[in-house]
């Protein structure tokens, strides 16, 4: 018995260094930048540090870190004043929000990397536009 519980002991720590070993590092923070082309718009490549959605129908996302408001110039993007988060309106577009809502769940519950876009600005944020699952 004391075997069996030792055996299943190593196996558990081996599997919890191995899963550790797959997720992203603390240490590499997301990348955020911004581009003049198609109109103007903005990247995040990152983790999702918080999610969540308020009564005023929003969809907050908030950035594994902040980044430089000053790169929005570059593309033609003004009025945002929390720079850690983007957001998008629920009654904009329902099923995107949805579909927005879902994947970002999917990335944050597995700790998965997302690549997201921007265009414009809601809330005082920026206007998310696009995601995938890296």
């Amino acid at each position: 018995m004391k075997k069996i519980a030792a055996h299943l002991l190593q196996m558990s720590i081996a599997g919890v260094t191995f899963i550790a070993a797959g997720l992203p590092s603390a240490a590499h923070a997301g990348s955020f930048n911004c581009y003049a082309a198609h109109g103007g718009y903005c990247q995040y490549v990152g983790t999702v540090k918080r999610l969540y959605v308020n009564e005023s129908n929003l969809i907050l996302v908030y950035f594994d870190s902040p980044y430089d408001t000053s790169l929005l110039a570059t593309a033609g993007i003004t009025g945002v004043t929390a720079n850690d988060s983007g957001a998008y309106g629920i009654v904009a577009n329902a099923t995107f929000a949805e579909y927005l809502y879902s994947t970002l769940l999917t990335a944050k519950t597995a700790n998965r990397q997302v690549v997201m876009q921007f265009r414009g600005t809601t809330a005082s944020r920026i206007k998310i536009d696009k995601i995938w699952l890296d």
